[in-house]
Order: structure tokens, then C-alpha cells, then sequence
């Protein structure tokens, strides 16, 4: 697959927009596989309980981690209205998760 660009949705398998985090290529992957809904889990983009799981330990300034996760969160939330203009539904089954663009669901009921 190849990129097509940063910034948009697909409209078939032979390229995608990566964005600059590897989130927003998962989702347009998903979006050119066909899928739909597409439902996200572990998109929280916010610090529990003071720490991020995929950060506390690469050492990094104060204040690093917080500009990273509201970057991606940006980036993420630029697809909201992309998605739901082409009908796809994204469904965001984080229960603390920072993004409220996307509808929320529970992780049971997508099973």
C-alpha cells in the first residue's frame, strides 16, 4: 500500500493517508479494507492517573508527552468530519479516552 498523501481518506487499496502517526494510517487502512464501522480501542490520547502507557519511560522533558498526545489527538480528530461525510461510523470504545469526535461505545457490544 502506498502513501498517498498525510491528510485524507482513501477510496481504494493501493494507497492511504499515513498522517504523521501511525493511528491515523491504521484508521485509513481500515477505511480502504472497507470497514464499517471501524471501532477504536486504546485511543486515549490523555494521561491516567498523571502517566501515558506508551511514554513514561522515554524519558523526555516535562511537558513532552502532553504537546505529543494533544498533537495526535489534533491529527485524529481532523478525521471526524471526513469520515462521517463518506458514511463510515468510527466507534471509540475507550472509556477515558480524550477524543469526543467519534461516537462511544462499549467494548462488549462490538464483540
Amino acid at each position: 500500500v502506498r502513501c498517498q498523501g498525510l491528510y485524507g481518506l482513501p477510496d481504494n487499496l493501493e494507497s492511504i493517508y499515513t498522517g504523521t502517526f501511525s493511528a491515523f494510517g491504521a484508521i485509513n487502512l481500515a477505511i480502504a479494507l472497507g470497514f464499517n464501522p471501524i471501532y477504536l480501542l486504546g485511543f486515549d490520547y490523555c494521561l491516567i492517573d498523571g502517566r501515558d502507557h506508551a511514554f513514561d519511560d522515554w524519558g523526555k522533558p516535562a511537558g513532552f508527552v502532553e504537546h505529543y498526545l494533544n498533537r495526535a489527538k489534533l491529527e485524529i480528530e481532523s478525521l471526524a468530519p471526513l469520515a462521517a461525510g463518506a458514511g463510515i461510523n468510527i466507534i471509540n470504545l475507550s472509556p477515558k479516552s480524550a477524543l469526543s469526535c467519534f461516537d462511544r461505545g462499549l467494548l462488549r457490544d462490538a464483540l
